[in-house]
């Protein structure tokens, strides 16, 4: 009898689970840009552990999640670690860019390449990051008064993170990591109906810097709490 309760549990919880995930991605299908700039100044890919907890980190103590999630992670290595990866995401709306009143899809696609290492010390370990990133984003074609226009878009984006974990006690570490940001982002707006031209263009550049703090504590093996966040300028 346990058993089955328990059964009915992880179905009902599965069902729930499921009704909220798909009215969040409807809801986020209404603004393009919303969707997208959550993930411009982040990396896109995240550790198979993350991943099956939707994306959180704060408090995961692997190596991986040293380099890119909480700093504080750092502080329980004991062993060098060098990694290097691709990652790759896309995502769509069903609302351009460029008519809110005319349903086109608007969508991006993001590569992102990463390398990266640490080292461990007595005290805890530093670690160092890079990483290229190129988004490309597109919309069909949408009506408007002058014709049908779409628009697309490239971003070529770098980062470099550096960071440092201590170990306080045994069960207890804090970490920061800095990290430096630039990218270049070029916008064009073409007609492509009735007769083909280029209507506006642009181009953005940033750069800028982040500072994100750390804690992590292991009551006991089973259990780690972790707690972090960042301020950032640019």
């Amino acid at each position: 009898m346990n058993m089955n309760r328990h059964q009915i549990l992880v179905v009902g919880l599965g069902i729930i689970s499921a009704i909220v995930m798909g009215t969040s991605s409807t809801e986020a299908q209404n603004d393009f840009y919303s969707l997208y700039n959550r993930y411009r100044f982040h990396e896109t890919g995240y550790s198979a552990r993350s991943a099956a907890m939707g994306g959180v980190y704060s408090a995961l103590q692997d190596a991986d999640n040293g380099l890119l999630g909480n700093p504080a992670a750092l502080g329980f290595q004991k062993s060098p670690y060098i990694s290097g990866g691709f990652d790759w995401r896309n995502v769509g709306s069903d609302i351009t860019l460029l008519n809110p009143n005319d349903s086109k899809e608007a969508e991006a696609e993001m590569w992102n390449t990463k390398f990266g290492g640490l080292y461990p010390f007595e005290w805890g370990a530093v670690s160092l990051l890079y990483s290229y990133r190129t988004d490309e984003l597109t919309s069909e074609a949408a009506s408007s008064i002058v014709g049908f226009m779409e628009q697309n878009g490239d971003l070529d984006r770098h980062h470099v993170g550096l960071g440092a974990g201590y170990n306080i006690i045994d069960n207890l570490a804090v970490g920061y990591r800095f990290g430096y940001f630039d990218y270049d982002f070029d916008r064009t707006i073409d007609v492509v109906r009735p007769a083909p031209f280029q209507f506006d263009s642009s181009s953005e550049e940033f750069q800028g810097h982040r500072h994100q703090f750390g804690v992590q504590y292991m009551p006991i093996e089973q259990v780690v709490l972790g707690l972090d966040g960042y301020v950032a300028f640019g």
